[in-house]
């Protein structure tokens, strides 16, 4: 049989028990190896990265609706009673140095609609924010930023709240990478064989008895989202510490990375000409393009340094602009958009806002659904196991003899480039082709695993 219709093969004949196909002695076609070969790849994926996944689903959940569970939370701090007057943004910062002296400025955060607080960035070798009633100049109060909700379950869910230098962090560079492997084992296993059939296939067999039933729901429920799902977990690859690095700096190589901004100075005062007031700083702003969209003001830190106008609204990615401001002549100097971004930027400023569901509710409701899907499939996973476990053992998909002969020949430097691109992925790669080829022989381990 030829390496093509051996494949075909694979799709083609009638869908069976994994066990089934797994268990059958005797002499097995390429496709039968490679459908077992595969299911016994989805199986060890999912046992080990499962715990991993169902903390980054739930931390995922629970940072999802952070806006709603910040508005209930810090209620008191970021609205306030719009009244009659508005005080000037220099009168509000200043209100913020007066409650908190020995802190210095990083950045201000204009209210962006009445009712809510201005945020004034500060530092007293701890970030904060410090949040001021913009009719009243009253500083409600200050919140700092590793107490705050929203980083706490950031926190929790990239780094298990070991910070971002901690080994067990690669963790979840590793289960996302795994989950790659799982969704494209998975639709393989899922695929209709011999022909389409809607129940089965896209609708569960709910009356059906034992594990049809669980494997219906947990195949065709995964199939729905698995578009969602990769693009998370593609996403959640760019922030993590040896992939990410390696998208960043691929990107850059290709000339697909930030714009790099030019250093710059603002013209040496005349005439005893003194700084702008913030006020003047954001009619320039304005007057260039940050209107009606949510932005920071960044003061410069030195006697020659520059403002830094730019938006802060992740539900808007195309709004984004940033503008470098002469903190006395108030000329542009420097300003860049969505227009000047390369295509990879553009998608790492919609990829990222989706992972993190910015985009609203419809956003956050698709999340919650790939996040629901993501925990029944690991539970559903552990029950079809238990069900088809024999007693005493573990279970596991019969390893095939010549089973890797099956694997069609694109596969191999498919896998070569995810290891590159995703280093933890190769490393584990390599670790678990080595048990398989190795110590899974010796009779011992063979007869526990068995």
């Amino acid at each position: 049989m030829s390496r093509r219709t051996s494949v075909w093969f694979a799709f083609s004949t009638p869908r069976q028990d994994p066990g089934a196909v797994a268990a059958t002695a005797g002499e097995r076609s390429a496709g039968s190896r490679l459908y077992a070969l595969l299911w016994r790849v989805h199986f060890y994926a999912g046992i080990i990265i499962s715990p991993i996944l169902l903390w980054l689903a739930l931390t995922g959940f629970a940072y999802v609706w952070h806006p709603q569970i910040e508005d209930v939370l810090y209620r008191n701090l970021l609205h306030a009673p719009s009244g009659a007057t508005t005080m000037t943004l220099d009168q509000q910062v200043q209100a913020a140095r007066a409650a908190f002296p020995d802190a210095a400025l990083r950045a201000v955060y204009p209210a962006t609609k009445p009712g809510d607080t201005t945020i004034v960035a500060m530092s007293d070798g701890r970030t904060f924010n410090a949040y001021v009633d913009p009719s009243t100049g009253t500083v409600l109060g200050r919140l700092y930023d590793g107490d705050r909700y929203r980083k706490v379950l950031h926190d929790l869910h990239g780094q298990f709240g070991l910070g971002p230098n901690h080994p067990l962090r690669t963790l979840t560079e590793l289960a996302a990478s795994w989950t790659l492997v799982l969704l494209v084992t998975g639709v393989f296993l899922w695929f209709p064989r011999p022909r389409f059939r809607l129940r089965g296939v896209l609708l569960p067999r709910l009356s059906a008895a034992g594990r049809t039933r669980w494997r219906d729901l947990h195949g065709i429920g995964g199939v729905l989202v698995v578009g969602a799902l990769l693009a998370v977990a593609l996403t959640g690859l760019t922030w993590t510490r040896y992939a990410g690095e390696t998208y960043r700096s691929a990107r850059a190589a290709i000339g697909q990375g930030m714009p790099a901004t030019p250093a710059l100075v603002s013209s040496p005062p005349v005439d005893g000409r003194t700084p702008l007031s913030l006020e003047s700083i954001v009619a320039v702003a304005r007057a260039n393009g940050i209107d009606g969209v949510a932005f920071s003001v960044q003061p410069p830190t030195s006697s020659t340094g520059v403002y830094t106008v730019a938006t802060n609204d992740a539900a808007r990615p195309t709004a984004y602009r940033v503008l470098k401001i002469d903190q006395y002549s108030g000329a542009v100097l420097y300003a860049t958009g969505w227009q000047d971004l390369p295509l990879l930027a553009k998608a790492s400023f919609v990829g990222i806002p989706f992972h993190q569901g910015d985009f609203g509710v419809w956003n956050q409701l698709l999340l919650t659904l790939v996040i629901s899907v993501l925990v029944f499939s690991v539970i559903s996973g552990f029950v079809m196991w238990w069900k088809r476990r024999p007693a005493g053992t573990f279970g596991a998909p019969k390893r095939v003899e010549r089973a890797y002969a099956a694997l069609p020949k694109l596969v191999y430097p498919a896998l070569a480039a995810m290891a590159v691109a995703l280093p933890v992925f190769g490393a584990s790669l390599v670790a678990v082709i080595a048990l398989d080829l190795v110590l899974l022989r010796m009779p011992v381990i063979r007869q526990a695993l068995s």
